[in-house]
């Protein structure tokens, strides 16, 4: 049963690899660290390429994620948003440019060295990925059990304080069929807590939620930035959800950001590109919660 249920675990969470290893191993790059200004960031993508076929995803994309910042990252379905989080998670390697994280060159380690620095990655994924045949508690404590040296008391106080953080201390015992849509997305976001990450990465976080419940979500995110001091970047097509979590958002078209600044700075652009984007995706923004309950 143990078997199938790693077996399970690896199916239902392609990513596993990036939780292995607990110890930290981040080595700075030699070639930036004597550059005061890198230690403000924590993801620096620099001349990026990606094709797949003859379509190209990323063309000389340059990016760089601050410490503790908010970073949504806007564009139409197709254009690459949730490629850029394989990037960065080293499940897709780049055909040229360079990745770092830490400072450290992530984009061509061995499997080893990046399962080490993937501990200091959470994700939450846009299906949130549970497990079907897991309680909520087993779900959050496998990865625990599978990764980590800690005892069942230990494992079990984790488990609670995540589930704390998300307010749904009484579900642990629950299924995932018997989740509503908005408490998987919440379980899914306090299992990427288990290990204490550095940076939280959010795949379409609110599609598919009603917007009381979208709102509830990006209010968790924030917290997840102003009280657990996670840095932050989700990738999204919600323009509602991007301008109420967001201290930065840029824009990504045609393989590079177009535009990048804090929300008031994009809600007021003259770039056509992104002028059009705000307009044509307005259409597709749900209605606010204060309009949902009032209706």
């Amino acid at each position: 049963m143990k078997r199938l249920l790693r077996l399970g675990f690896r199916l239902a969470i392609p990513t596993l690899e990036f939780f292995k290893s607990t110890e930290p191993c981040l080595q700075s790059d030699s070639r930036h660290s004597t550059d005061p200004k890198s230690d403000r960031y924590l993801v620096e993508m620099k001349g990026v390429n990606l094709r797949f076929g003859n379509k190209t995803i990323f063309d000389k994309f340059d990016l760089k994620i601050a410490k503790s910042e908010r970073l949504v990252l806007l564009g139409p379905s197709g254009i690459g948003k949730s490629t850029l989080l394989r990037l960065l998670l080293g499940t897709l390697p780049p055909e040229s440019g360079r990745i770092l994280f830490k400072g450290a060159e992530i984009s061509h380690l061995g499997r080893e060295q990046l399962n080490r620095i993937r501990t200091h990655i959470g994700m939450v994924f846009q299906s949130s990925a549970l497990i079907s045949s897991l309680t909520v508690f087993e779900n959050l404590a496998l990865p625990l059990r599978e990764l980590t040296e800690k005892s069942e008391p230990e494992i079990a106080a984790i488990v609670d304080e995540k589930l704390h953080f998300v307010d749904l201390d009484q579900a642990k015992s629950l299924m995932p069929a018997e989740l509503s849509g908005g408490m998987r997305k919440r379980v899914a976001i306090a299992r990427s807590l288990v290990l204490n990450p550095e940076l939280i990465l959010f795949d379409e976080p609110t599609t598919g939620l009603d917007p009381i419940v979208a709102r509830q979500v990006s209010d968790l995110i924030l917290d997840l930035n102003e009280k657990a001091g996670a840095t932050i970047l989700v990738v999204t097509h919600d323009l509602q959800a991007a301008f109420h979590i967001a201290t930065r958002i840029a824009l990504l078209s045609q393989g590079r950001i177009v535009e990048s600044g804090p929300p008031t700075t994009i809600k007021t652009s003259h770039n056509e590109i992104v002028t059009q984007f705000l307009a044509a995706a307005s259409y597709e923004t749900p209605p606010s919660p204060q309009m949902e309950a009032g209706a």
